[in-house]
């Protein structure tokens, strides 16, 4: 184990440890590189740092607006999921459908829970959007085949076409900024793991 002090930028003191004797090497370190981080380099406008052999810090490839997306859709699920278990009744009545009796009405709640759960992972995610990637592509899937079942559903005369008038807010404004944040987790993850203390991105078996 080498042991010395710093001195204007250079290793300078040896020390005598375990019974050895270690001559510490001078070693040129400026000020800025001890006590600062190098620069973010933004991976769009500078394609050569993810060329390199090493993986990127999982920070290279954040961007502010993940954070302030997941948290909107966050409180937005929570929100929604609250209104339909507090007041199953009411997106019925907005839509001019038959409000549901028994089971269905229970069903219904019972989504409502689970989106309600859904905002949680969000805000969860919000965190670190990039390594908790996963959450987002759960939500991101049920976003598009969210739509897909409503237009099955439709097209075959069982529902209304106006219950789908929430489809915009619920499922669509989401996508891109869903898309890129798992694009930036693709990205991250083609390139080979870095010596630092992130763990990889893909889940462990």
């Amino acid at each position: 184990m080498l042991e010395g002090r710093v001195v204007q930028g250079r290793v300078v003191e040896g020390r005598v440890v375990e019974g050895r004797i270690f001559f510490a090497a001078e070693i040129s370190i400026s000020h800025a590189q001890l006590v600062e981080p190098p620069p973010m380099q933004d991976f769009l406008s500078e394609p050569s740092a993810l060329q390199s052999g090493v993986r990127p810090s999982i920070r290279h490839f954040m961007r502010p607006w993940m954070r302030s997306w997941l948290i909107a859709a966050g409180i937005y699920n929570l929100l929604w999921g609250a209104w339909v278990v507090l007041a199953p009744d009411g997106l019925f009545r907005v839509v001019g459908m038959e409000a549901l009796t028994g089971p269905g009405r229970g069903i219904w709640q019972c989504l409502g829970m689970v989106i309600g759960v859904f905002g949680i992972g969000y805000l969860c995610a919000s965190r670190d959007p990039v390594r908790h990637w996963p959450i987002v592509l759960v939500g991101f899937l049920g976003k598009i085949f969210g739509p897909v079942g409503f237009l099955w559903t439709a097209s075959r005369g069982e529902i209304p076409w106006m219950f789908g008038a929430t489809i915009p807010t619920n499922d669509l404004i989401w996508w891109i900024p869903f898309a890129l944040i798992l694009r930036s987790a693709w990205l991250h993850s083609k390139h080979p793991r870095d010596s630092g203390d992130f763990a990889s991105l893909r889940p462990h078996a």
